[in-house]
């Protein structure tokens, strides 16, 4: 019998899933240049109705979320949503201590279930980090890894995660920072204390010509998140998912061939206002996964 990989919140996703979880697509792409703003880009992209071939979903995450308990949802909803290739992070990741095992965990998933592109976790304020990105690399081989600083105590200006990106893009890594939860939809006691990612200084990091390849998970579904801010980032060379995009103005000034989707599974959230062609589909995504 063949073995089903599950990924929590299933009564949740199914819900919402049905009403906007993989947006409205069109295959009318051709008039879209890679590098056009979003502005206006449903105009630009047509009004078919038609749906994708294939989707890349970027922003994935398997496991249990540590703080409820819900029933579950199998990897088939992705597939039956178009789904041909899942990016996923585990839940475990967030506040499990031994991050070696936890990628040990979801590698064998991914192994398993062929949708599934595990990106591993690091934490640079641990001894050893460097020991646990190179096992992602040469014992799993993954393509990418995704950073939690919220939850692992640690800022965007601190050396620490400036080493960790370097050395990443060293070993051709996509680099995936999770800057989407929000404490109090997402049931995060407060004890935790955790507050939403500050990405202002990431605007400030010089990279000296190195390959790096960073996407901001689920930055449209977090707070704060400014027109500017989001501008000077795509400027700067940051890609993005669509988890929480939410309507053409306040996306003004991100390229089109910077924007993957994703859909923040199992989280779901506002359906964008904009239509997406094949480039955010699947095509910026295999473009993203093959530049070393």
């Amino acid at each position: 019998m063949r073995r089903i990989v599950r990924y929590g919140f299933r009564r949740h996703l199914e819900a919402n899933m049905q009403r906007r979880f993989f947006l409205r697509q069109t295959t009318t792409g051709a008039t879209a240049a890679a590098a056009s703003p979003l502005i206006g880009l449903a105009a630009e992209l047509g009004k078919s109705a038609t749906p994708a071939k294939a989707l890349i979903d970027t922003n994935v995450s398997i496991g249990d979320w540590p703080f409820s308990h819900e029933s579950e949802v199998t990897s088939e909803v992705l597939r039956e949503r178009g789904v041909v290739q899942a990016w996923a992070g585990s839940f475990d990741a967030l506040l499990h201590p031994d991050l070696d095992a936890v990628n040990d965990r979801l590698a064998a998933v991914a192994k398993e279930e062929s949708i599934f592109v595990p990106f591993g976790a690091v934490n640079p304020k641990t001894t050893g980090w460097q020991q646990t990105l190179d096992r992602i690399v040469k014992i799993h081989r993954m393509r990418g890894i995704r950073l939690h600083s919220d939850f692992h105590g640690y800022t965007l200006d601190d050396p620490d995660f400036k080493n960790l990106l370097d050395a990443a893009a060293e070993r051709g890594l996509i680099v995936q920072i999770g800057v989407g939860f929000d404490p109090k939809q997402q049931a995060v006691p407060e004890r935790l204390k955790l507050k939403p990612v500050d990405l202002r200084p990431l605007a400030k990091i010089e990279f000296s010509g190195k390959n790096h390849r960073i996407q901001l998970a689920g930055f449209f579904s977090g707070k704060n998140r400014s027109p500017k801010l989001a501008a000077n980032l795509a400027k700067a060379g940051f890609h993005f998912d669509t988890a929480g995009l939410p309507d053409e103005t306040r996306i003004a000034g991100i390229p089109e061939s910077n924007l993957e989707f994703g859909s923040g599974a199992p989280f779901t959230i506002t359906e964008p206002a904009i239509e997406i062609g094949p480039a955010i589909c699947s095509h910026n995504a295999e473009n993203l996964m093959m530049q070393v």
